[in-house]
């Protein structure tokens, strides 16, 4: 029971933390959806060497936003990391663990 409670605290508190503004002129180039939660993905650089792919995550329409005490969450989708980087290039947001599946925008 405690770790229920513990864990809806937590994904309450993801939920109101601020996001940091990112915002696309274009649509997602990949979603991945599962039981309410949808990750977008976003790729820039593609077919260069500053290949980058920026992910935003939602749960039943609402943007899941990283607060500073907790940066990994478990979803349907898998684990994720939010993770920060000042250059264009890299992985952006919440990013899967599983590094394969990055490789799926690159086939």
């Amino acid at each position: 029971m405690k770790r229920g409670i513990i864990l809806l605290l937590t994904l309450g508190s993801l939920l109101l933390a601020t996001c940091p503004p990112k915002t696309f002129d274009r649509p997602p180039n990949k979603v991945f959806k599962k039981a309410g939660w949808e990750l977008r993905a976003w790729l820039t650089g593609r077919g260069t060497r500053s290949l980058g792919i920026w992910y935003r995550l939602f749960h039943n329409g609402k943007e899941v936003c990283p607060t500073d005490g907790n940066r990994t969450i478990v979803t349907p989708l898998g684990k994720l990391v939010y993770k920060e980087n000042p250059t264009r290039f890299d992985w952006h947001g919440w990013t899967p663990v599983d590094d394969r599946n990055h490789m799926l925008f690159l086939y």
